[in-house]
Parts: C-alpha cells; sequence; structure tokens
C-alpha cells in the first residue's frame, strides 16, 4: 500500500538511513558474527576487486586460536577502515580482545602476521618445526576469516552496492543458519588433496581384485568399492556417491564431526550425514551396517569433553576431535585434517596403523587405528 510507495520513492539519504539501522543488528553465520555491513565506498575503486566487495565500517568477530596459547580460542575482530595516508585506499585491521592489532593492506595480509605468530609459539611449545616429516597447520584465507567469501555474506554486501535494503528473508536465513544449514561454530575448511587417487575413505593407493576403486562420475571422488559399501558390481555403468544421487540434499550438508568439506559422506541415525573416514577414526561412532558402510551411529555417545577439543591443524572449534596415540602427548585434530596434514600414517606403516584381526571371519575382525603427529 502506502507504504510500499513510500520507500519507493525515498532517496538515497532515507534509504541509507534504513540501511544504518540494519547495520545496529547483529546476526551470526556459523561461528562468524557480523556486527555492521559498512556502507559502500563510491568514491574510490580500491575498496573493491574482481572477486568481493570491502564496504567502509564493515566489522565483524569470530573465535579462533589464541597466539598465546594454541590450546585455548580467543575473540578477533576484523574491521575495514579507510586509511589515513593515501585517504583512497582500504585498511583492514584485526583486534584481539586484549587489545593488540594487526593491519593490512589486504585481509590476508592481517591474518598472515596471526598466523605466523601461532606457528611461533607451535614450534616452540611442541618442538613442530624440527621434527622430522612435520607438516604446515592448514590456514584458511583472509577474505574467509573476514567473511567477505561466505555466500550469504557476499549476497548482502552485493545488495547495498545495489541501494537496496537487505531483504528480511535473506537476513532471518543468515540468522538462523538456513542459508546453508549451517550449524553453530561452522567454517567450512577447504585442503587441498595432495594425492586424489586414493581411496576417500581409507586413503590407500592399492586395488585389489575383491575390491576395486570406484570414481563418482559428478565430483570425481574416488573409493574403494567395499570402503563405500556398494555390494553390486557397477562395471560399465555410471556410479555417483550419495550426495550426487537423485535425491540427495540440494546444498551438499557439511560432515557434523569436522569442517573440512568434501569427501565421502555418509548419512548418520540423527539425519545429519558425516565422513565415513571421520566415523571409523572417532572411538565412539560406528556403522550399523558394515558391509553397506552407513548409517553413521553413536554420535550421541562420543564424550562430551571430545566435542570442546581444539584442532590443531585448522584451528576451528566444531565437531570431534581424536589425538595423538602417544601417550604423553594431547596434541587433538580432525581426522580428515590430520591426514592432509600427513599426521595419519598409511596403512602399510605399521608403526602407525595396524590391524589386528581377532578372528578368521572376516565380519569379527577389529581394527585398531593409531594418529601420531
Amino acid at each position: 500500500g502506502s507504504a510500499d510507495s513510500d520507500e519507493d520513492c525515498m532517496g538515497d539519504e532515507g534509504i541509507q538511513r534504513k540501511l544504518e539501522g540494519f547495520r545496529t543488528c547483529p546476526f551470526e553465520i556459523g561461528d562468524l558474527q557480523v556486527i555492521s555491513l559498512g556502507k559502500i565506498v563510491k568514491d574510490s575503486d580500491f575498496f573493491q576487486d574482481e572477486r568481493f566487495i570491502w564496504p567502509e565500517g564493515y566489522t565483524a568477530v569470530r573465535k579462533f586460536t589464541s597466539i598465546k596459547d594454541p590450546s585455548v580460542c580467543t575473540l578477533y575482530k576484523m574491521e575495514v577502515l579507510r586509511d589515513n595516508d593515501s585517504k583512497i585506499r582500504p585498511l583492514f585491521r584485526v583486534t584481539m580482545d586484549n587489545g593488540e592489532q594487526f593491519k593490512g593492506s589486504t585481509p590476508s595480509a592481517c591474518w598472515n602476521k596471526i598466523y605466523k605468530r601461532i606457528r611461533k609459539i607451535q614450534c616452540s611449545s611442541t618442538d613442530g618445526c624440527r621434527a622430522e616429516g612435520g607438516s604446515e597447520r592448514i590456514f584458511e584465507s583472509g577474505s574467509d576469516m573476514f567473511g567477505f567469501s561466505n555466500p550469504g555474506v557476499l549476497k548482502l554486501i552485493q545488495e547495498l552496492s545495489n541501494s537496496k535494503l537487505p531483504s528480511k528473508s535473506s537476513i532471518s536465513k543468515l540468522a538462523s543458519g538456513r542459508c546453508q544449514d549451517l550449524p553453530v561454530g561452522y567454517r567450512p575448511v577447504r585442503v587441498k588433496w595432495k594425492d586424489l587417487d586414493k581411496c576417500n575413505v581409507c586413503h590407500m593407493d592399492e586395488e585389489y581384485e575383491n575390491n576395486l576403486f570406484l570414481q563418482c562420475d559428478k565430483c570425481r571422488m574416488m573409493v574403494h568399492a567395499r570402503c563405500y559399501g556398494e555390494l553390486e558390481p557397477v562395471d560399465g555403468v555410471l556410479w555417483l556417491c550419495n550426495l550426487c544421487r537423485p535425491g540427495a540434499p540440494d546444498v551438499p550438508p557439511p560432515c557434523c564431526l569436522c569442517p573440512v568439506v568434501g569427501g565421502s559422506m555418509k548419512p548418520t541415525t540423527d539425519g545429519r550425514w558425516a565422513h565415513l573416514a571421520c566415523a571409523i577414526w572417532i572411538p565412539e561412532t560406528c556403522l550399523l551396517d558394515v558391509k553397506k558402510m552407513e548409517p553413521i551411529d553413536g554420535l550421541s555417545r562420543i564424550n562430551k569433553d571430545r566435542w570442546k577439543l581444539l584442532c590443531s591443524i585448522c584451528g576451528v572449534s566444531y565437531g570431534a576431535c581424536i589425538q595423538c596415540s602417544n601417550s604423553t602427548c594431547r596434541v587433538a585434530y580432525h581426522p580428515l585434517c590430520a591426514r592432509a596434514a600427513g599426521f595419519c600414517v598409511e596403512l602399510e606403516d605399521e608403526d602407525r596403523l595396524h590391524l589386528i584381526p581377532l578372528d578368521e571371519d572376516e565380519d569379527d575382525q577389529c581394527i585398531r587405528l593409531l594418529s601420531f603427529c
């Protein structure tokens, strides 16, 4: 009615007032809390590139590994400011809860300084940098940490750039996590797998006559047939994994046990999804049908302290971690983060991973898994 027509006739000043009102209302997306979307800069072309727009005044906070004690998380406040010297370029600033600040000309310039401090203290406390075969921790890009690469934040900033008030439906979806059904604390971790020709479940590259490799014709994930629970031969037939088959969720669901994106996923008994590798490595979880390798059960039995462990590799306080099998070491990590970092040694290395047959009957065999940082 009249309210709509009044809004249609509202000038830029009126729209900006409404946007200012919106920006006073924080909302959360996973473990990122956006305090203010800021305002689109129109007097400089340096506040955007081919991928992102950086509104002046954008402010967000998130929890991440402390540079003082990597075993705990602390709050980091992230802001987009205007550089006082150039007057036309953005200045990105990250402030810790103790007041220490990190500034840079890009989001990554700030976070790389933080990552360097974290690596330094981790190396000094665990001697990890000098350990043979030590792997460098996986860190997200600065744009990921600021939230600029999040599809929901991208959409709202784009609406700002079009001089439109972000729609109520967009905000409500983000606030409730329904935009991508993201659980609380979730932040996607994308790993660069070095060996894509290995089974995504057991991480072995050998193929056996009774356990051939299958590769999804859509996402290209590779698994052993028995590792994935494919009981029928699929020779010459189009094969799709569970998440690529008709009837699968429209948006790939996150693993409920770790933040790693992609990989071999199976449904759980409580309606969620999880990596098969996570279910195999976490002691409390199991597979109700070991031949079909699904569904994944035992999530409610996972020790509550396991959910509180902070992954020493990705730094995301989400999911359930395992710990180094050395009795004197308490380093924690997500199973797939450890695999990507080279912590989990392959099956053929008898010092790290052992098969212990309890019975000649194949169905009664028990697998004991050990991992070392």
